[in-house]
């Protein structure tokens, strides 16, 4: 995943999958920055480009985020929320 960004619903699939085996806790997604988890409390960095714009986040998001948060990502650009399964139930 270090060179090229995947199309944004499989990178999201690659980095929740990975965050079940290290065990993390968070995922932190900021345009202009490659993602981080929280780790035993600590942030580590993803070996990944940084995300190139909200389009791509969204892209990301869109499967997991729940119908009722989705105003508050458009009109804020910032959400806080869990998810657990399979990103194809939404």
């Amino acid at each position: 995943m270090a060179d090229q960004l995947p199309p944004p619903r499989e990178a999201m699939e690659k980095l929740l999958g990975a965050m079940g085996q290290l065990e993390a806790s968070d995922l932190h997604l900021k345009v202009g920055y490659a993602p981080y988890y929280r780790v035993t409390g600590q942030l580590r960095k993803i070996d990944m480009p940084p995300i190139p714009d909200s389009k791509y986040i969204e892209g990301m998001l869109i499967a997991l985020v729940p119908e009722e948060h989705l105003a508050d990502f458009q009109g804020q650009g910032d959400l806080d929320f869990s998810a657990r399964g399979s990103t194809d139930d939404r």
